[in-house]
């Protein structure tokens, strides 16, 4: 993994530097399509060694096809770590003149050092707020730099490896041009088809059904909330909180709501920027009202109904672990720091959308409001949620309003 004095050094000037070279090479690999083509045994030829004739053209033009969708590729991973670097590189100045101003520095490793003189840091922090909170976001910062570098590496490397053993193929292409087209999407998905691989899980087998009822839904309605479809796994979960548990459970899943309207105006409700913020908002929240492993598993069942483009379900799932991240890093948060927290990261790209042409891409590589529509059909298969544990007690020691056992506290709206 790539230290802060590392991603700090990295220069993207020598990526574009490869990925002009390799569109040259791309390019010069495309003008031999006419030449492939001129060498085609003519249709009056016939016999045994006219057979042979065309089926060596044959060959040698798939062989030529497969490696100029690699050289595409290859050119469009490196074009987008590139991109990339120019991004991570931008937090790493902010980090870097946000800690400058307030008389910090980042060292190479990623700790900060204090250099104001006259006093020891806990007092310094004391006597100056804004340090404090200055601090605390440089602090985000490095650790948003470098996760960001670490899967800039990873998506590079798969391509690269990939190519190496030549696994990318040329997608059914009929010439060199529909061979490099189809490279380009390639290189261009690493990301998006990383993130369908990994986040994606199966359908309930136990189908859907409608939750409360009886007694429990009867309370619950005078409450306000009446008996909603879901999977079978989600109704479980939330049986097993009892009354008051599910009733913050549903005033948690209002505020995510409503909050998400307001955020970035509204721009994004669905598969958006105010989408993700909804999500990891929502997990965010309940992470600190009642523990990580029970809201990773909740929202987790939320995702198995099978209705879901693949797309949508992996960002989904994606921005619902970075909000209970988020939340276990500031245990002590309550719902409006958590709002802030979660904002800021969706516009520091820790988040996922889809980007107007149905690819998975990071929250900040394309504007606010300018997003498209996950289209794709549901994911095939997937790993079911992880399973509870029976001697692990499902609140957190975070915000926490109410107490253990039935009565879970509220959360206002």
């Amino acid at each position: 993994m790539a230290t802060f004095g590392e991603v700090r050094s990295w220069r993207p000037g020598l990526l574009d530097s490869a990925v002009t070279d390799l569109g040259r090479r791309r390019d010069e690999l495309l003008e031999l399509a006419d030449e492939l083509a001129d060498a085609r045994p003519p249709q009056t030829w016939s016999g045994g060694t006219a057979q042979a004739a065309r089926a060596a053209i044959g060959g040698l033009t798939d062989r030529m096809e497969h490696l100029v969708a690699e050289v595409a590729a290859v050119r469009a991973a490196v074009a987008d770590a590139a991109e990339g670097v120019r991004a991570v590189q931008r937090l790493v100045a902010e980090a870097d003149h946000l800690a400058w101003s307030h008389q910090f520095s980042i060292n190479d490793d990623g700790s900060i050092t204090n250099h104001l003189q006259d006093a020891d840091l806990a007092t310094a922090l004391a006597s100056y707020p804004e340090r404090a909170a200055a601090l605390t976001r440089i602090g985000e910062l490095v650790q948003t730099v470098l996760s960001r570098a670490a899967e800039l590496d990873q998506l590079l490397v798969m391509i690269l490896d990939r190519a190496i053993r030549g696994e990318i193929g040329d997608g059914g292409a009929r010439n060199l041009t529909d061979a490099a087209d189809h490279g380009d999407q390639v290189g261009d998905g690493g990301l998006h088809d990383d993130l369908l691989s990994r986040y994606r899980v199966s359908i309930d087998p136990d189908g859907m059904v409608e939750f409360p009822s009886g007694v429990l839904g009867w309370a619950l309605e005078r409450a306000g909330h009446s008996p909603q479809e879901m999977t079978a796994g989600e109704a479980r979960l939330l049986e097993d909180l009892g009354l008051f548990g599910i009733k913050d459970a549903y005033d948690i899943y209002k505020t995510a709501l409503n909050s998400g309207e307001n955020v970035f105006d509204g721009a994004g409700l669905t598969d958006g920027h105010s989408d993700a913020f909804r999500h990891a908002y929502w997990n965010a929240m309940l992470t600190n009202r009642f523990g990580p492993e029970w809201t990773e598993q909740y929202t987790t069942a939320h995702e198995r109904g099978g209705t879901n483009a693949a797309s949508a379900e992996a960002m989904d799932l994606h921005n619902n672990e970075v909000g209970r991240r988020i939340a276990a890093e500031h245990p002590g948060a309550g719902p409006d720091e958590l709002a802030g927290l979660i904002e800021q990261a969706v516009r520091d790209g820790e988040m996922v959308v889809v980007a107007p042409d149905g690819q998975l891409v990071r929250s900040n590589e394309t504007a606010i409001g300018d997003t498209g529509s996950a289209t794709d059909p549901p994911s095939e298969g997937g790993a079911d949620p992880p399973a509870p544990d029976p001697y692990r007690d499902n609140t957190s020691g975070g915000y926490n309003p109410g107490s253990d056992g039935d009565n879970y506290g509220t959360y206002d709206n």
